[in-house]
């Protein structure tokens, strides 16, 4: 099994040579919690609503195309919706996230997916917030509990927290390392040696 990989050279090169945010970060304070990927009906949404509640003073950026009523999330003050991005300007937005999160609902699809930003995050040294997903778990057990995890609003508030408290020079490595590992050049490494094996 070969899980989504990233594309490490575009996410390295933003992570060391960008330093100017993004226009429609400038009026955000930080810390910026954020998100990127599609907002659809597997991100739970009751979730986010009392993380952002129990955090007023973080910003909650999601970046990605809205594919679902999102009416729960409307009016608080401290989420942010830019819309769709082009792929190669979301190392940019991510670069000045002060953490990401993934807060998928648990259910039988999201059960079987491994999310692509995941390592997305990580490849710009990004603490990362999930809920339980099993492939989350999977990746913890590989590579030391890399990412906070949390099955509720509290313990995802509390994950953050932590996660900004605990953050240094020394767990960013280990997440970058952890997505070079997770890079397509390692995935198509690993998939000749298999086609070469057999």
């Amino acid at each position: 099994f070969f899980p989504f990989g990233v594309n490490i050279d575009s996410f390295e090169k933003v992570r060391l040579v960008v330093t100017e945010k993004p226009e429609e970060f400038k009026p955000i304070k930080k810390p910026i919690i954020g998100y990127i990927g599609g907002i659809h009906k597997w991100i739970d949404q009751n979730l986010v609503k009392s993380v952002c509640l129990g955090l007023p003073d973080f910003a909650f950026v999601f970046i990605g195309p809205i594919q679902t009523d999102i009416s729960l999330l409307s009016g608080i003050k401290n989420i942010f919706f830019l819309g769709s991005k082009e792929h190669g300007e979301l190392p940019s937005f991510v670069k000045f996230f002060s953490a990401a999160i993934i807060p998928y609902i648990i259910s039988e699809y999201t059960k079987n997916v491994y999310p692509t930003k995941l390592n997305e995050y990580l490849a710009m040294g990004k603490p990362v917030v999930s809920t339980n997903l099993p492939e989350i778990v999977f990746f913890n057990q590989k590579h030391n509990n890399l990412v906070y995890t949390a099955p509720t609003s509290e313990e995802f508030i509390s994950g953050i927290n932590t996660a900004l408290k605990q953050d240094n020079g020394s767990l960013e490595e280990k997440r970058i390392n952890a997505a070079r590992e997770n890079s397509w050049r390692n995935r198509i490494e690993q998939m000749s040696i298999a086609i070469e094996q057999a």
